[in-house]
């Protein structure tokens, strides 16, 4: 099998590894983006748009993933916080988890710092198979 081929079959899935959402019938990605997520969930303070808009200002060009690694490289986010989004962004988009669950679990790991994946576990509405 050549590498064209094997091309071809990652670029019709996403990939695990990185949590790529599945699109919707305009090739645009299901669900509310990462920056909107933290936006709702004011993991930036109260404050979180405004501190997004001032980065979108400061970086070039500045697309969804680049955003975010901003918000992680300029200590505003930590790394797990932000892979807690990518992962429930993802889960929206699949149909894995609704927003009313995600907003349940969000507001209990404010108090218990637990990652995402554990609480959505611990509560039944995730499976282990979904996240590893």
């Amino acid at each position: 099998m050549s590498s064209g081929d094997n091309d071809d079959k990652e670029s019709s899935q996403p990939r695990a590894e990185d949590f790529s959402p599945p699109k919707d019938s305009l090739g645009r990605a299901a669900g509310p983006d990462i920056l909107e997520l933290i936006v709702k969930f004011e993991l930036l303070g109260p404050h979180s748009e405004a501190v997004i808009q001032k980065l979108r200002a400061e970086v070039e060009a500045p697309s969804e993933r680049l955003l975010a690694g901003a918000l992680v490289e300029r200590g505003y986010l930590s790394e797990e916080e932000m892979e807690s989004m990518v992962l429930a962004r993802y889960l929206l988009a699949c149909g894995k988890i609704t927003m009313t669950q995600l907003e349940l679990v969000m507001d209990e790991i404010k108090d218990t710092r637990a990652p995402l994946w554990v609480s959505l576990v611990a509560k039944g509405w995730l499976k282990m198979g979904d996240v590893v």
